[in-house]
């Protein structure tokens, strides 16, 4: 999307690879994610503002699944200028880097969605295909359809090991990927079971993770027999 803005992109796999390429290169505003393996995105910034006075005042933009202002607060007393929430829309992006680097705002963007009440954001898969284009959307589809039983197989394991802390980090996977897709019913119920997974008895547990894949199930056979979007 940030191409789409005519911005050159380098992305970091985790924190500390982020860290490491902020301190070798000369960026003019740094994305990051407050969830990545190893080293959380609040550390990453934590480390890169203490490099040098260039990194103290670089831009630095949180990115976040969470809306709550608890999540606002921690990435400023990070050291972070602003934030934008997942899944990030042209128009979000657009007045961030307005903000920041003084860009204009395009005025071809589509309208910013409303809210509706159906299993699948179709308004959100509208935005993505003009912010990324058919053929990338395409592909992140397939790879969410593809990458399905492995998400199915890591939940039955943590319920078969009574694990809940795996439980609830494969909730909140789940969550950030579908709601990045527009899968927004499947977004709720993952959130649902990150928020009160720990909490649920083992009966809940199980009676929330079947409904929760019958969701994933039903949205991508919606998504297969009512758009073009994702290629059967």
């Amino acid at each position: 999307m940030l191409e789409r803005f005519g911005h050159r992109v380098d992305l970091a796999a985790n924190g500390a690879e982020a860290v490491d390429m902020a301190r070798k290169q000369d960026y003019a505003i740094i994305f990051m994610d407050m969830q990545m393996p190893g080293m959380d995105g609040f550390e990453a910034t934590r480390q890169i503002r203490a490099t040098d006075e260039r990194l103290a005042q670089v831009p630095i933009i949180a990115m976040t699944a969470s809306a709550l202002g608890g999540e606002q607060a921690k990435a400023q007393a990070a050291g972070m200028n602003d934030y934008l929430t997942k899944p990030i829309m042209p128009d979000s992006l657009g007045m961030v880097l307005a903000r920041h680097l003084g860009q204009p705002v395009p005025d071809d963007a589509p309208p910013r969605r409303a809210n509706d009440t159906g299993t699948i954001d179709y308004a959100l898969l509208r935005e993505l295909e003009y912010s990324l284009g058919l053929a990338m959307l395409r592909d992140l589809l397939t790879l969410y359809r593809d990458q399905t039983p492995g998400r199915f197989a890591a939940l039955d394991t943590a319920l078969a090991k009574d694990d809940d802390k795996e439980l609830v980090h494969q909730a909140h996977l789940i969550k950030g990927e579908s709601s990045g897709l527009g899968l927004k019913a499947v977004a709720d119920l993952a959130e649902e079971l990150e928020l009160r997974g720990q909490r649920l008895s083992r009966t809940e547990r199980e009676r929330h993770v079947a409904t929760l894949k019958d969701y994933i199930e039903r949205s991508l056979t919606e998504l297969e027999a009512g758009t073009s979007v994702l290629p059967q």
